[in-house]
């Protein structure tokens, strides 16, 4: 155990340089660095169509055919200009189309150029909630449709794509609510397809899809469209995507994600739980985020050795990554090597009891073990430096958790549901340092009945420590590293005076974790 404390203290001294190597990262935005097409600030430039939203956004049109909005703070931002039918913002491929200057405009013809260059992007909510527009045509020009930018157009009847159009993606929420839209033949060129795109585009029937391969969450829920594809058991296929799974009466079903389809949607199979196994073709290049979320009743998941995006090993389907292996789903355990643990990728999950996590683990999405009802215990990796929201809400079952020394940071709500969660171990600086922790639902210690931290360091380790830091360190940033190292060991002796001080009591040393502090809570 001695060694383990010496292995906490250097983990500490490590913790303490990167942190004050990130604490010199200057946090000002460039605003040359915008996405062209973003809403500006209200009131400035002409974007979108918010009348009714009681946000302080103004009906009034600018003079002239050009202008130049004004920050908060006086300085410049990027200038406007018009047509006389819509206004523009420049872009580095050209220009973005922002909004209509004559809201009573009922057909919207995007012209291919203004000022000689292209327009390549319809900007995010351009035409939102234009009760007035009822035909656009989209120039071949147009690669990128932002988000809500046709959204709630509820007499929208028609949208036209021009021939040979380059358009690559749209984005979320589109044309969501755009209720009298009732066909709609999207250019081969489309990849992409946004969340909640068309969802309640309710007279939506056709759609012509070919190509795309990446379709967002709900992208087609609540349409003509979709609700007919559910008449039939099977995979719902748009495109070549595979959006949602139709089971077959019987009871249990075997998934198999056939040759041909290239891509799952997100949350394609999310909450189903007749899918016992999941077999996937070579064909397979993109797996949606959440794609089998919450599917509790999987026993095995397989990958076809041909896939050249993705493999399968000990029940999980992995994803070589930029620096190491992405898990996308697993069943019961993480195979070795992965570096990263995908958002979802076991959620409620019956196999996961016991997790503990290799270092080599840096990064964990959010609801990452979510509603895993018979995990007990985890031991986090040295490497993560966050606990990301819901990530594991709803382990009713789980008893115990170890929190890294690099963990900078834990969500609210990453325990929310975890009433059975009774021992906490915090070896992070950064998680003790927090006397204000969020105290919301699902905090870390909602549920504690005995918490260990770590002793202060002694006045010769303390001694050690900083020895190791000006090894390592200089100047400003020596400084900063053992001002810090001082803030935690007093903190350490404080022991979450703001909080533990009023829920816990200091207890004697268990034997069992020597080099602790115990605090047990008052009403045990």
């Amino acid at each position: 155990m001695r060694y383990k404390r010496l292995l906490v203290i250097l983990l500490i001294i490590a913790v303490l340089c990167v942190a004050v190597a990130c604490n010199d990262d200057s946090d000002t935005q460039n605003p040359d660095n915008q996405t062209p097409g973003t809403q500006l600030p209200e009131g400035q430039n002409p974007s979108g169509n918010d009348n009714d939203q009681g946000n302080g956004e103004t009906d009034g049109e600018p003079d002239g055919d050009a202008g130049e909005g004004e920050d908060e703070g006086g300085g410049n931002i990027t200038a406007y200009e018009s047509d006389g039918t819509f206004y523009y913002l420049s872009n580095a491929e050209g220009y973005t189309l922002t909004s209509a200057v004559n809201e009573n405009l009922n057909v919207a013809n995007i012209p291919e150029t203004f000022n000689s260059k292209p327009v390549t992007e319809i900007g995010e909510e351009a035409f939102r909630l234009a009760p007035w527009l009822s035909d656009v045509t989209v120039p071949s020009t147009v690669k990128v449709i932002r988000e809500q930018a046709f959204s709630l157009c509820r007499n929208l009847t028609s949208i036209t794509f021009a021939e040979g159009s380059e358009l690559v993606s749209i984005g979320d929420n589109a044309f969501r609510a755009a209720e009298n839209l009732q066909a709609i033949v999207l250019p081969d060129s489309l990849l992409s397809v946004g969340a909640d795109c068309f969802n309640e585009a309710e007279a939506l029937a056709n759609v012509t899809c070919s190509n795309v391969i990446r379709i967002g969450r709900d992208a087609f829920d609540n349409t003509a469209y979709i609700q007919k594809q559910y008449e039939l058991p099977g995979i719902i296929v748009i495109g070549k995507t595979a959006y949602a799974y139709v089971e077959v009466d019987g009871g249990a079903a075997n998934l198999d994600v056939y040759e041909g389809i290239e891509s799952i949607a997100d949350g394609a199979f999310e909450d189903n739980d007749t899918i016992v196994s999941v077999t996937i073709s070579s064909t397979v290049s993109h797996i949606g985020e959440g794609a089998f979320a919450y599917c509790d009743n999987i026993q095995s998941i397989e990958v076809d050795p041909a896939n050249a995006s993705y493999y399968s090993q000990d029940n999980a389907v992995l994803q070589e990554v930029s620096g190491g292996i992405r898990l996308l789903r697993g069943v019961d355990a993480i195979p070795e090597g992965v570096t990263e643990i995908a958002a979802k990728a076991f959620s409620g999950s019956a196999k996961v009891v016991n997790v503990e996590m290799s270092d080599e683990i840096t990064a964990m999405g959010a609801e990452a073990f979510a509603e895993c009802l018979n995990l007990t215990s985890v031991v986090l990796s040295d490497g993560l430096t966050a606990l990301e929201s819901f990530v594991f809400s709803g382990a009713t079952s789980l008893q115990n958790v170890t929190v890294s020394p690099g963990i900078r940071s834990v969500s609210g709500t990453a325990f929310s549901g975890c009433t059975a969660l009774s021992t906490v171990t915090i070896d992070s600086p950064f998680v003790i340092e927090a006397a204000d922790m969020s105290m919301d639902v699902g905090h870390l210690l909602q549920w504690a009945e005995t918490v260990y931290i770590p002793k202060a360091l002694t006045a010769e380790e303390l001694s050690a420590a900083k020895k190791e830091l000006e090894s390592k360190l200089t100047g400003e940033e020596l400084a900063a590293a053992i001002s810090e190292l001082e803030s935690y060991n007093s903190n350490l002796k404080n022991a979450y005076s703001a909080y533990l001080a009023a829920e816990f009591t200091a207890v004697a040393e268990d034997p069992e974790m020597p080099g602790y502090r115990v605090f047990v809570r008052n009403d045990k």
